[in-house]
């Protein structure tokens, strides 16, 4: 009777840490999404930030050959906008490495890959 006893209660262990395993692995899948979504929320900010950078430089830049704006200013303008396109190419990779992230938290991401 008492292995009997004995062998129910590691029967309802087992069952306890394997349903504590699956609520693991779903918040980390639901995480690893939500990090999926935020990575292309990024790039959807930064793509809108590199045409305002790209519309800031041709003002400018028509500003300058009209003399109404400096050098500083047209490369102050310069800058603004290739940081601007280095902050999208970044935001892309990341999300690239989110989505594999997202893809391997989830099971889905094949081994050769790896």
């Amino acid at each position: 009777k008492a292995k009997v006893n004995q062998a129910e209660a590691r029967a309802k262990q087992m069952e306890i840490s394997e349903s504590l395993l699956n609520d693991n692995i779903r918040l980390q899948v639901s995480q690893a999404y939500l990090n999926w979504l935020s990575s292309q929320k990024k790039i959807e900010v930064y793509a809108k930030a590199v045409e305002q950078a790209t519309e800031n430089y041709r003002i400018v830049k028509n500003k300058y050959n009209n003399s109404l704006a400096t050098t500083t200013d047209l490369l102050d303008a310069d800058v603004a906008q290739l940081q601007a396109k280095m902050n999208l190419v970044f935001a892309k990779a990341d999300a690239v490495v989110v989505y594999n992230k997202l893809l391997q938290t989830a099971g889905l991401l094949q081994e050769s890959i790896k």
